[in-house]
């Protein structure tokens, strides 16, 4: 089922790249909006699923759905989210829940459609106030019974025609893909990172690290400990980029150069049932040779039935509706293709492309 997946990550894997992300040749070029497409998946063994996202809606109750897929086009400005509950504590999924609702509060009140007319750094001032404010409300609901122990990652994405910005707490990464190079645009607040800038752990143990799981910052904590600093990177669109968000569960099954080469294979069209039952059943069958004199060859009408005749209506067979196969979202092919190398985790994925 996932032999596209195995030609892609079989070979041997390679770092992705640490350098600045390509210039835009001409930022204005773009067209109104993004296309995005976007899946959560509860994965193979958690019980519930603890992320939610922000595509210009929240999903209600994420952990009582197995799986969520969603595709479509935005205008700009345009703002997108990942929220990752924390799994080893308590109400990672509440957490996560309203965070994802604070977001769409926040997207639809009167400061973020002043954002477009404000300079880069009054738009990440903006939000590190939004975050530190959903943050606070996290604790005080959430964390302040429970020692501050429960809460939840963020990675946001804002979107204008001219340029993103993107800010991350915790370790939901954010990736653009640009001309053939993938880019790491979120700083993880992890062990794990923390060990890789001293050198301690390579490129390729950072992804897969078990203290990567050890989140040094995230939204939720108790605000008397320190002041939530969120990280920032920002840049110009260009058409055809492609920014790519998700929860951890994402780089678990997948580093960034296999999502790099999956963001790249041609399109995969989405198989149907009925297709795979016609395959099986060709598989089964044998086909039995008629004898060529039981055969009309005349290529002569059937005198009982002339061919600008038309059969009576109630005779005439109903028409079966077949499904059109459409290609399968590019979303769903980073989850499905993280879960099926590993990834045991909650995983969620949001793509979106800059129209062209």
């Amino acid at each position: 089922m996932f032999d596209w997946l195995k030609r892609l990550v079989g070979g041997k894997e390679q770092a992705v790249e640490e350098q600045p992300v390509p210039p835009a040749m001409n930022p204005l070029a773009v067209g109104d909006g993004v296309i995005f497409t976007a899946m959560t998946s509860k994965g193979n063994v958690r019980k519930i699923n603890q992320d939610n996202l922000y595509i210009g809606k929240e999903i209600e109750t994420a952990q009582n759905l197995v799986e969520y897929r969603s595709e479509g086009y935005q205008p700009f400005p345009v703002l997108f989210a990942v929220c990752d509950g924390m799994g080893g504590e308590r109400d990672g999924e509440k957490a996560s829940e309203m965070a994802a609702a604070e977001i769409k509060a926040f997207a639809e009140g009167s400061a973020f459609h002043r954002m477009s007319g404000m300079d880069t750094d009054a738009i990440e001032k903006l939000l590190t106030e939004a975050l530190r404010g959903i943050s606070k409300k996290l604790y005080e609901a959430l964390g302040s019974s429970r020692n501050g122990v429960s809460g939840c990652t963020v990675t946001m994405l804002y979107l204008e025609r001219e340029r993103y910005v993107i800010a991350n707490i915790g370790d939901s990464p954010g990736f653009l893909v640009r001309d053939g190079r993938i880019s790491l645009l979120t700083l993880p607040d992890n062990r794990a990172q923390q060990l890789y800038q001293l050198g301690v752990l390579s490129e390729e143990e950072r992804w897969s690290h078990h203290t990567k799981s050890q989140l040094t910052q995230f939204l939720g904590m108790n605000p008397d400990d320190a002041d939530l600093s969120p990280h920032f990177q920002n840049g110009e669109c260009r058409k055809k980029d492609l920014f790519v968000i998700g929860s951890d569960g994402m780089t678990d099954g997948l580093n960034p150069d296999a999502i790099l080469a999956i963001s790249e294979e041609p399109e995969v069209m989405e198989s149907r049932p009925e297709d795979e039952a016609a395959m099986n059943l060709a598989d089964e069958s044998t086909v039995e040779l008629m004898d060529e004199s039981t055969v009309d060859l005349t290529n002569e009408p059937s005198p009982m039935f002339q061919p600008d005749e038309q059969l009576p209506e109630h005779l005439a067979e109903p028409k079966e509706e077949v499904p059109v196969r459409k290609p399968q979202m590019l979303a769903a092919r980073i989850v499905e293709g993280s879960l099926a190398q590993g990834s045991r985790d909650n995983t969620t994925t949001i793509t979106v492309r800059i129209e062209e």
